[in-house]
């Protein structure tokens, strides 16, 4: 703090110096002393856009709403703004449960500034967590058509489309891309094998889930598609493993649960004469719309990539 001060008192127009010093003063405990800085600094004249957005940033941390709102709306008035303040405004209309207003910040974010990558993943966020699945893919195809490359949003619109079961095909080749430019990201990998299991490529799929689960053991949903990929393989006690290690996430619907509880009904957990065997019998009188896996010893779709785009050595 000593040396922001210092570096204040030599350059009073640094914006950036002012927002790390009012951010330790908040962080230790002094955040009304923070915000009379930022005061003085807009009664001095010195009303920069920047000088708003630390006083608005530091009210929300400090959930004095009426204060954040306050700096927002001078930083407003009659003038454009970066996408950073709509985001803000936006986290200010969250934790005041304004949601509609909140939808319509983000959506004006995204009509003010286009290119502004933040807008648009906050704006598809914020459907995710409402579960309209519909305005989120929305929202991803358009943000795709002004960030053709960018791996996160073809990963989060894979995995849409894998939810709606619309188009397998095109979800994997979205999250094949996405991969190749995220290769250590575990929801990444869980995608991409979620993806290669709908198109029945089994093996792959357990290939690619086993990578995601181990970097990211403890996540249900990969435990989940681990266990329906291990089942179509006909390993059935390693299935029963994973679903049951899915049931004790705090994660996950109870709508979910149950319905992997009524899956595993139909796997009979008596194993057969060998000791330590992977097979279990299934019982399909217990559940009967639990498809036995029809691809056991039988040789399955394996979806080669694309070299057609690779530069040669």
């Amino acid at each position: 703090m000593d040396t922001y001060k210092s570096v204040l008192e030599k350059k009073p127009d640094m914006v950036e110096a002012l927002y790390h010093y009012a951010c330790l003063l908040a962080d230790t405990g002094k955040g009304g002393q923070a915000l009379e800085i930022i005061d003085l600094w807009i009664e001095k004249g010195q009303n920069f856009p920047g000088v708003y957005y630390v006083g608005a940033k530091i009210s929300l941390a400090l959930k004095s709403y009426s204060k954040c709102k306050e700096y927002i709306n001078m930083a407003m008035a009659d003038k454009a703004v970066s996408g950073e303040f709509y985001l803000l405004l936006a986290e200010l209309l969250r934790a005041e449960k304004e949601y509609t207003a909140m939808e319509d910040t983000l959506l004006a974010c995204t009509r003010e500034h286009p290119l502004f990558l933040e807008g648009w993943r906050f704006l598809a966020a914020y459907y995710m967590e409402k579960h309209e699945i519909g305005p989120a893919k929305d929202v991803l195809e358009n943000t795709l058509e002004h960030f053709p490359d960018e791996p996160e949003i073809m990963g989060n619109l894979a995995w849409i489309l894998l939810e709606e079961g619309s188009n397998p095909d095109r979800a994997l080749e979205l999250a094949r891309i996405a991969y190749d430019q995220m290769p250590h990201q575990a929801w990444l990998m869980d995608t991409l094998g979620w993806a290669y299991y709908h198109k029945n490529a089994f093996g792959q799929a357990g290939w690619m889930l086993s990578q995601a689960e181990e970097k990211d053991p403890d996540n249900a949903t990969i435990q989940y598609h681990l266990g329906m990929t291990l089942y179509k393989q006909g390993k059935l006690l390693k299935a029963k493993e994973k679903l049951e290690s899915f049931l004790v996430s705090n994660d996950i619907k109870e709508s979910e649960k149950e319905k992997i509880k009524a899956s595993l009904s139909g796997l009979n957990s008596h194993k057969k004469e060998k000791e330590n065997s992977d097979i279990i019998i299934f019982d399909p009188a217990e559940q009967p719309t639990l498809e036995f896996p029809e691809n056991i010893d039988q040789e399955e779709d394996i979806l080669k990539p694309d070299w057609s785009n690779m530069e040669r050595f």
